[in-house]
Formats: C-alpha cells, structure tokens, sequence
C-alpha cells in the first residue's frame, strides 16, 4: 500500500529543496490575500495555447518569478476545474490551492502552470472523464 503525503506537508519539502539559495518573497506569507498579493508583486502571468499533436489548443497559464537573474523549480498542474481568473492581467485573489498547495512555494521563487485540459473551459477539444488506455493494434 501507498502512504499518502498531505500536501501542505509536500509542498514544505520541495520549498526546503531550495530553502539553500535566497528566497523570492522575503517577507512570511501568513494568509491567503499575503499570497495573492505577492502573487501579482513578484510574479508574471503569461498566458499560451499549446498545440498538441492532433492540432489541438490547451489553455495553459504561467506565473513566472520576475527575478530572471536565476532559474526557479516549476509546479505544473493540469485541472477540468478552470485556471480562472482568465486574462493575462487577472491575477487570482481568492482559492488560490489550485494553483498554489502551500505559501511556502511562492516565497521560494517556484514557477506555477496551471493548464484547462482538453475539452474544458478555454481548452479545444473534447472532453473525456477518464480517458480509456489506447491499446495498440
């Protein structure tokens, strides 16, 4: 049997993976409108169309530390729940554990993708819950 890491557990162990190098946001991060606002402070949101094999276009959105002067981790999560707020100047102010698991994360400087999957919200395509495993012919 697997054990279960709760998440706010696992996102304090990759922020301790480069707690070494200085921090992106120095100040604590003690609620989630300290979050959000350190969010649209030290970060930039880029929005793409990824194009897949078959043509289709996934929604997908990036918040990028505005520190380039290093390189930064990166937490990708792919959701059918919606990466709003849509737009590349909406930042996200509320609900923010899609996006972000722990706090710990943004002061460690870590790039957050978030992407609609295929079929859902800004995301070409068609939509399939549990997509069967393709069996080669």
């Amino acid at each position: 049997m697997r054990a279960c890491v709760p998440v706010k557990v696992l996102g304090l162990v990759l922020a301790s993976s480069v707690a070494a190098a200085a921090p992106l946001v120095a100040e604590p991060l003690a609620d989630e409108a300290a979050t959000a606002a350190a969010l649209r402070r030290y970060y930039t949101k880029y929005v793409y169309r990824i194009p897949m094999r078959d043509g289709v276009k996934l929604y997908t959105v990036a918040f990028v530390p505005k520190d380039d002067h290093r390189t930064w981790p990166i937490l990708m999560t792919r959701t059918p729940y919606s990466c709003k707020p849509y737009g590349v100047d909406s930042y996200p102010t509320t609900n923010l554990r899609g996006l972000v698991p722990a706090a710990e994360l943004v002061r460690a400087g870590y790039t957050f993708v978030q992407q609609d999957v295929r079929g859902r919200w800004m995301s070409e395509g068609s939509f399939v819950d549990v997509r069967p495993h393709r069996t080669e012919e």
